[in-house]
């Protein structure tokens, strides 16, 4: 019985030493779903990984990447900016990326380049 609490209490304060670590940044990784609304129409699936670095406590600056594949074509976006947060048990945010795309065609083996700014 003693056994047990020590091995809980221990998984206890490992899955509580994470949440330290969001004090001064965050990272986030996930599915993406990208979908064109052309003539035929294209679906993409892929992912996006995003970062937070905190300057402040509510300010940081942000970085997010994403990779889209499908219909013979690539895309890879990327946006950059800084990021104000209200700290409380629900934490409200906003910011402003900027950043662009870039666009490819792999079937034919050429890869032309498109780059836009954009405001999220």
């Amino acid at each position: 019985m003693l056994r047990k609490i020590v091995l809980t209490s221990g998984l206890l304060v490992l899955a509580s030493l994470p949440a330290r670590a969001q004090d001064k940044a965050e990272l986030f990784g996930g599915f993406s779903y990208l979908r064109f609304n052309s003539t035929p129409g294209i679906n993409q699936n892929g992912w996006e990984i995003a970062g937070q670095y905190k300057f402040r406590d509510w300010l940081g600056g942000v970085g997010d990447f994403a990779g889209n594949y499908g219909s013979s074509a690539s895309t890879y976006t990327y946006l950059f900016g800084p990021q104000i947060s209200m700290r409380s048990r629900v934490s409200p945010f906003g910011h402003l990326l900027l950043g662009g795309d870039i666009l490819g065609q792999d079937a034919s083996g050429i890869r032309p380049f498109h780059w836009r700014l954009e405001a999220a």
